[in-house]
């Protein structure tokens, strides 16, 4: 069962961290499937602070695209996307209307292992 965003956020992401892993990171957000998302690593967070262990997550502007088989790749930077730290589970995004439980079940990302 996937875990489930919704279009206009916010929506929370949580990660576990270890002393070695980079301060800062991006989050973007990919899909395999180019009908759903036509350009992989939209960009969620430009710069992250590491040691936070949890953020809101908001598009930038209008809706995150709507559809199922998402993840989030934290990533080296927004330039250096194929550098990837960590990737959460598949998740769904739906419509803001079909949202109602959301704020309850942050998307987890286990520990980024950064070397």
């Amino acid at each position: 069962m996937y875990d489930v965003w919704s279009a206009s956020g916010p929506n929370t992401l949580s990660w576990d961290r270890v002393v070695s892993d980079s301060h800062n990171f991006s989050a973007v957000l990919v899909n395999q499937d180019r009908a759903v998302l036509p350009v992989n690593n939209y960009l969620l967070l430009s710069t992250v602070d590491g040691t936070r262990g949890t953020i809101q997550v908001s598009p930038a502007k209008g809706l995150l695209p709507v559809g199922d088989g998402f993840q989030v790749n934290l990533v080296k930077s927004q330039r250096e996307v194929n550098t990837i730290y960590a990737q959460s589970q598949q998740f769904s995004i739906v419509a803001s209307t079909n949202a109602a439980p959301l704020s309850s079940t942050p998307l987890a990302i286990d520990p980024l292992f950064v070397q």
